[in-house]
């Protein structure tokens, strides 16, 4: 059996989030690999017993606190080890020359909306994308946030997968997702006055498509590093169906506080699309939140990759 992990030695730090993956010539999804972690510097996720989209072939690895760990894959009596290192993230004083970078929080991969079509897409749109904004050099930082609608966890296991084959690079290709929050309020004239939600995570071991926001939280709760960035939040408190209205200061707002780092203030520069978003940013301000501003292009257009 001519089987490889896809790394016998990983170095990181706090907070960040690295898959780790048997491959070889056979198809490994479904065999009968056991994953195993000794130490506690990092947090294992496996991908398998999940309907939507499971598998066996790897693992998530969130790096928790400065120390070593073994994960060891044991397959047809084979053990397959890496060793860990995480060590403590640089902190940051007044002394420190800070810099600007220029980039894209939310971006996809395709315009397809609909599960069964988007996971049978040819060829491979993640590391397309990858070489795509390397090669066109005019961004620092790329993310990718497919919609979790669309995705499984399969595809959002290897858009990480491709980031760490990818090796150093610049630009830096983030993986992450686009959650969709699918529930709907109404008044008693039938009119939408609290409408669903699409919320952009990063560095996170999970992805999420709930009917309510504590179910959303929840799917986060084993990812403590993870970047939350409330998409295209609308107007606070316009009773108009179909967009954004979340309005942190009255509901959900310690949860929300721990995952939200930035809000988007610029989405799609194009026509009616560009919503104006600063209301809500004040709004999270005012619950409290240590927040940031953001942009990004959201393009669902097919990327030329010619």
């Amino acid at each position: 059996m001519n089987l490889k992990i896809s790394n016998e030695h990983i170095e990181s730090f706090v907070g960040d989030v690295k898959p780790l993956w048997l491959f070889g010539e056979e198809n490994l999804k479904f065999k009968g690999i056991k994953w195993a972690l000794s130490g506690d510097a990092v947090m294992m996720r496996r991908c398998g017993g999940c309907s939507h989209g499971a598998f066996n072939y790897g693992v998530i690895l969130t790096f928790v606190k400065a120390g070593e760990a073994t994960v060891t894959a044991s397959y047809d009596g084979v053990d397959y080890v890496c060793r860990v290192l995480c060590r403590e993230r640089k902190k940051y004083t007044s002394d420190d020359v800070m810099n600007y970078y220029l980039g894209d929080f939310h971006a996809h991969t395709s315009h397809e909306h609909i599960h069964d079509k988007f996971i049978t897409l040819e060829n491979n749109v993640q590391a397309e994308y990858i070489k795509f904004i390397k090669d066109e050099a005019l961004r620092d930082v790329g993310v990718i946030t497919d919609h979790s609608e669309t995705i499984d966890l399969e595809n959002f296991f290897r858009g990480f997968c491709e980031y760490e084959k990818a090796g150093e690079m610049y630009p830096i290709v983030y993986p992450g997702s686009e959650s969709e929050i699918m529930y709907e309020e109404r008044d008693r004239f039938g009119h939408a006055h609290r409408v669903s939600g699409e919320y952009i995570v990063l560095n996170a071991d999970n992805f999420c498509q709930a009917e309510t926001y504590s179910q959303f939280f929840k799917a986060f709760v084993n990812s403590p590093y993870a970047i939350g960035i409330f998409a295209h939040p609308h107007i606070v408190g316009v009773s108009t169906s179909g967009v954004w209205d979340f309005r942190p200061r009255y509901q959900f707002t310690e949860e929300f506080r721990r995952l939200t780092k930035y809000v988007e203030v610029l989405n799609y520069p194009i026509g009616s699309k560009n919503i104006i978003h600063e209301y809500a940013y004040s709004d999270a301000l005012d619950a409290g939140l240590r927040v940031s501003t953001t942009c990004g292009s959201d393009l669902h257009a097919e990327l030329n990759f010619d």
